[in-house]
């Protein structure tokens, strides 16, 4: 199912992996996962993105747009003015 994905998310993988130094301290110490650990029990970050996949994976097998549960949605809001 990622398979078709691949050619676009390979290169940004990459890209991050090898361009993101400033990230650098936040590996070391834990960061967000340590973070989320102290606070919720759980790396709450992680358990809500792989959530989302996998509403979108099965709109994907279902051959259905996938709604996104952000308000506002991607690409509108204060940000985007109506054009």
């Amino acid at each position: 199912m990622i398979e078709p994905h691949l050619p676009f998310i390979t290169p940004r993988v990459l890209e991050l992996v090898y361009t993101a130094y400033d990230m650098t301290p936040q590996t070391e110490t834990g960061g967000l996962k340590h973070n989320d650990i102290a606070k919720y029990g759980t790396y709450r970050t992680k358990d809500l993105i792989l959530a989302v996949y996998d509403v979108m994976a099965a709109a994907n097998a279902a051959e259905t747009p996938y709604k996104s549960p952000l308000t506002p949605p991607p690409g509108q809001g204060p940000r985007h003015p109506a054009r």
